[in-house]
């Protein structure tokens, strides 16, 4: 089975076809650097991930028309990344790390004529490049984790909602229709226009939170097949968590 292309490929490709856009002085792309890092800090608090458009858009504009092969973005990211993790453990991440495929849910190029196909595949790469999303991910091996006694009732309900959903997911082989995990959900006495107790800042209800709010922190992906929708884990769920802490977590609750 032939090896799935990363984004930092399909660039190298998109820019062989046109002149290279040539390296940046280490002066310019530290500066850059330094906006990426307080752009992706400042967007944090959103809980949202970051399109590469729109940090190009924002950080490095004046590079955006040049910069077809993404070796630019790149260096960028990479200095940027270097500063994070020497400061706070921390490093901007693409979603394709945790096995998000943008082409995929394009729908795939079209079985045209073979010069059709390949300008097809070209547009949708270009699209799926333009859409990979990034995220701030907490890399340090012992994390600072605040004392539950410090966090507000309102996050702890929601994260210990956060992970149920991520649960049933788990426990239903990595994918659940929206029916059933709804039906599940109404045996905990969380009925879809239901709230969660709590929460101050906004009152969504549970149907509104799984549909919209997990899905835009990118814990978990609604992805439509045929007539009905289905969830499994999103990228923060696996490149933000720590997976086998969840697991033992669940297993020693269900032993009790």
């Amino acid at each position: 089975m032939p090896k799935r292309k990363s984004i930092e490929d399909e660039d190298e490709e998109g820019g062989s076809q046109s002149q290279a856009a040539l390296p940046l002085k280490a002066e310019t792309a530290d500066d850059l650097a330094a906006r990426l890092c307080r752009f992706v800090l400042l967007r944090e608090h959103t809980r949202k991930p970051v399109t590469r458009t729109e940090i190009k858009e924002q950080v490095m504009p004046e590079h955006k028309a040049q910069d077809r092969s993404g070796k630019i973005f790149k260096q960028v990211l990479a200095a940027a990344n270097d500063k994070l993790r020497d400061i706070a453990g921390l490093e901007i991440i693409c979603e394709a790390d945790a096995g998000e495929d943008e082409e995929a849910e394009a729908g795939g190029a079209s079985q045209a004529g073979p010069s059709q196909s390949q300008a097809t595949q070209g547009g949708v790469r270009q699209a799926a490049n333009d859409r990979a999303r990034f995220q701030l991910v907490n890399k340090l091996k012992d994390p600072v984790v605040p004392p539950l006694a410090e966090t507000t009732m309102g996050t702890a309900i929601y994260h210990s909602f956060v992970e149920v959903i991520l649960s049933l997911i788990r426990e239903s082989d990595g994918t659940i229709d929206e029916d059933t995990l709804f039906e599940c959900l109404s045996k905990l006495g969380l009925k879809r226009d239901s709230k969660l107790p709590q929460q101050s800042l906004e009152q969504e209800k549970i149907e509104s939170i799984v549909q919209k709010r997990l899905v835009a922190e990118a814990y978990i992906r609604r992805i439509k097949k045929q007539d009905e929708f289905e969830y499994v884990a999103g990228s923060r769920a696996t490149l933000a968590r720590n997976e086998e802490r969840a697991v033992s977590f669940n297993a020693e609750f269900m032993d009790v």
